[in-house]
């Protein structure tokens, strides 16, 4: 048993249906296609162990209201915005998402340089109209 991240791509005329498009159920994306899969980008984003990264979407999460701090973070829907991608970008810079979770650097599972790749696939999913999910399961 372990981490695994996911993030899901939603388009627009989907997010329009869902009944809370900042807190949709994973069961209602599902009932409109929507998977971490997305058909024109492949998997669009999966981390497998990245606890650091997981920590930095739990406290922002916490941070903007979206979740309970007293509640478990695991399948749970957390909707990303350009803001948040902002703060994301800037923490990766610092090193401070491998400190939530571990040190970035040589031997490690996760670099600086791969959070940064989906930082620009995601602004640029963004751009394109879709609404972006962090999901955990573990």
């Amino acid at each position: 048993m372990g981490l695994d991240s996911y993030i899901w791509a939603a388009p627009s005329d989907v997010v329009e249906k869902l009944e809370d498009p900042d807190r949709p159920t994973f069961e209602e994306l599902k009932k409109y296609g929507v998977t971490h899969e997305y058909p024109e980008l492949g998997e669009f984003q999966y981390w497998r162990k990245h606890w650091g990264m997981h920590h930095w979407f739990t406290q922002e999460g916490i941070y903007r209201g979206d979740l309970d701090p007293k509640e478990e973070f695991n399948g749970v829907p957390l909707r990303i915005d350009v803001e948040m991608l902002q703060r994301l970008e800037r923490d990766v810079r610092s090193g401070e998402v491998g400190r939530l979770g571990g040190e970035y650097g040589p031997g490690t599972q996760h670099d600086k340089t791969k959070d940064l790749a989906f930082i620009r696939k995601a602004r640029k999913a963004i751009r394109k109209g879709l609404t972006l999910y962090y999901d955990s399961s573990w």
